[in-house]
């Protein structure tokens, strides 16, 4: 008997929740993983099933796999990520889950001075030791990234990044979304990798290009060295180890390390990848804060869900 239930992790990030409203909209058997009690109701009011669990805690996470057909994994960037992950994935393999989806990052591998890569990559190899079918899902730079640019466009116009003339072929979490719930709703994805990035890889100059058309004021984009983004990264509150490895990223992405293209969201989704042009102009109430206010949003201090 095949078992569609599908056990989704990192519910409430930023990937997670397109991912569930996907799933929902597509009427999948689903039920989510959640850390409180408060979490767990508000997927309630929506009539999704949950489990409260945390992956430091392997006591609480095989209730949540009883009758599990497919697990999307997903947890914040943290230094303990490969130890907590791990609990998951052993979690899921005594109790029989079938198939693994993974969201890892792109170009995950053994890198000394690409910590949140690293990670991700010896979580794959985890995971491939498990014997538990999996699929890795692997995006690019996060489109969504650039709404904590929201407080220094909206009040000087511009936004910083220390990047120089990098190209990166920045995605949208809908189209990861999208991506992961094809393979969870699908079949014949075990054992493959999937890179995931936008349809094009355009400079940063282009983004601010994109912000100015959509947003009907100029933008700028504004130039700034590793150190001082790495120190105001640490001025708006950020984890000394997180700034350290967003800036070993921000390395990587001047070199060039992340201007690839693939075409996996149109061959997995059958839809174009969500150009940068459209998703600013979707975003406009977002950048100028028009009745909302988010916090710490200022493009020195980045989302942490950069890739």
């Amino acid at each position: 008997m095949i078992n569609n239930k599908i056990l989704v992790t990192g519910a409430t990030g930023t990937i997670g929740s397109f991912l569930v409203d996907r799933l929902a909209a597509l009427g999948a058997q689903m039920e989510v993983l959640v850390r409180s009690r408060q979490q767990a109701e508000t997927f309630a009011a929506r009539g999704i099933a949950s489990f409260i669990g945390d992956f430091a805690h392997k006591e609480t996470l095989a209730p949540a796999l009883v009758g599990v057909g497919k697990l999307f994994l997903l947890s914040a960037a943290n230094p303990q990520q490969v130890e907590w992950q791990g609990n998951m994935i052993e979690a899921a393999r005594r109790a029989g889950v079938p198939h693994i989806i993974k969201l890892s990052a792109s170009c995950a591998g053994p890198f000394p001075h690409l910590p949140i890569k690293r990670w991700h990559y010896e979580t794959e190899e985890q995971l491939k030791e498990s014997g538990v079918p999996y699929t890795f899902l692997r995006p690019n730079c996060f489109m969504q990234n650039s709404l904590h640019w929201a407080r220094t466009i909206r009040e000087k116009g511009l936004f910083y990044l220390p990047v120089g003339d990098a190209r990166v072929s920045q995605v949208d979490a809908r189209d990861i979304a999208a991506v992961a719930a094809a393979v969870l709703t699908g079949s014949g994805h075990e054992s493959q990798t999937y890179e995931i990035t936008g349809s094009e890889a355009i400079t940063f100059e282009e983004v601010a290009e994109h912000l100015s058309a959509a947003l009907g004021k100029k933008v700028r984009y504004a130039r700034t060295t590793f150190d001082e983004s790495r120190q105001h990264m640490l001025e708006y509150g950020m984890e000394e180890w997180l700034a350290a490895a967003v800036t070993q990223t921000y390395h990587l992405m001047s070199e060039g390390g992340s201007q690839h293209v693939t075409d996996n969201v149109s061959q997995l989704t059958g839809n174009d990848p969500i150009t940068f042009a459209q998703f600013a102009r979707d975003h406009v109430e977002r950048f100028l804060q028009r009745g909302q206010t988010l916090k710490h949003a200022d493009s020195r201090q980045p989302a942490q869900v950069l890739n």
